[in-house]
């Protein structure tokens, strides 16, 4: 017989990862112009939001050139779950080494994702990664924007 840990949820650690390819807020601009040109679009008027946004830059799996052009359904899935699953399966390795945990001690994964949809679920395929336990309960979150993140905390 085992006992369960009835403590009050606490965070013991949290890690990032950040994608290779870095973009400035200038960069995103003018791709943003690009992206938009011809399209009988307001996006001059609200080129500003850019420059007000307070962001400095941002990442990318994948640089500003490959984004910019033509691509089919196959190659930004493949290229989403490559991206995707590479920087979870190293924020999950940071956090658990600097939690003192291993795979094996975790009960529950909840992935939280903004860019993209993966079937089987990221969550899912970060498990043939990392030896977490198969009974491991998880939850894939996706489809909220930024709220995402927040109510994958909260169901966490």
């Amino acid at each position: 017989m085992t006992t369960r840990d009835t403590s009050p949820p606490r965070l013991l650690s949290l890690a990032t990862a950040v994608p290779a390819h870095r973009i400035t807020q200038a960069e995103a601009a003018d791709f943003s112009r690009f992206v938009f040109a011809g399209r009988g679009s307001d996006f001059e008027r609200l080129l500003p939001v850019y420059a007000n946004a307070g962001i400095a830059s941002r990442y990318s799996s994948m640089p500003l050139d490959w984004l910019g052009r033509a691509k089919g359904w196959r190659e930004s899935t493949r290229a989403y779950k490559e991206g995707a699953l590479a920087l979870l399966e190293e924020a999950a390795g940071r956090c658990l080494d600097r939690a003192g945990f291993r795979p094996g001690d975790v009960d529950g994964i909840v992935v939280a994702s903004t860019t993209g949809v993966a079937t089987p679920s990221l969550d899912a395929l970060l498990m043939e990664r990392l030896p977490f336990r198969r009974d491991v309960k998880r939850l894939p979150v996706f489809g909220l924007g930024c709220a995402g993140g927040v109510l994958g905390l909260a169901r966490t």
